[in-house]
């Protein structure tokens, strides 16, 4: 039989090795992206997106009240058996499928947060967007200037909320 110790450790290092690991790669993925690009080539209606992840919100937060439960039933156990074991292999692997399509809204619009870009609100003039480069280091810098009244910069404003509402829907399951 395992201690429960012990297995509590070792998936906060596996958990945390992979996290690590998928950190990389996603500040990698919306670095090497452009805000302004996105704006320009996203095509999606973000009504559409909302709707057609409303069950996959309803989803993630069923799944925390499932994890409260599991964690209060698994804390009374001096051993876990192999079918908690087994049961506890399921749930993270139902974890990372219903995390999965709210990761990638997430990585969508990541551009916008990127430490080059600057969005800045502006409702007397309509959204607009430029690149600056610099003549020492060859950085670019994006500036866009959103309207919160026109309809481009409401979808970037919307945009930006729903990837904010699933980054903040995924901590707060990763804090349970």
């Amino acid at each position: 039989m395992v201690n429960k110790l012990t297995l509590v450790l070792l998936s906060f290092i596996s958990l945390s090795a992979q996290e690590k690991n998928i950190n990389f790669i996603f500040d990698q993925n919306a670095n090497s992206r452009s805000a302004i690009e996105l704006m320009e080539n996203d095509t999606i209606d973000i009504g559409d997106v909302i709707y057609n992840y409303q069950s996959q919100i309803e989803y993630a937060l069923t799944w925390r009240s499932i994890a409260i439960e599991t964690y209060e039933k698994f804390n009374k156990k001096e051993v876990l058996t192999a079918a908690d074991l087994n049961y506890l292999n399921y749930a993270i692997e139902q974890y990372r499928k219903m995390r999965e399509p709210l990761f990638q809204i997430i990585s969508r619009y990541a551009p916008y947060t990127n430490k080059n870009v600057s969005i800045k609100i502006n409702d007397k003039k309509p959204t607009q967007y430029s690149t600056k480069k610099s003549l020492w280091n060859k950085s670019i810098k994006e500036v866009i200037s959103l309207n919160p009244n026109d309809q481009q910069g409401q979808a970037v404003i919307k945009q930006i909320k729903l990837a904010l509402v699933f980054a903040l829907l995924l901590y707060d399951n990763y804090l349970v």
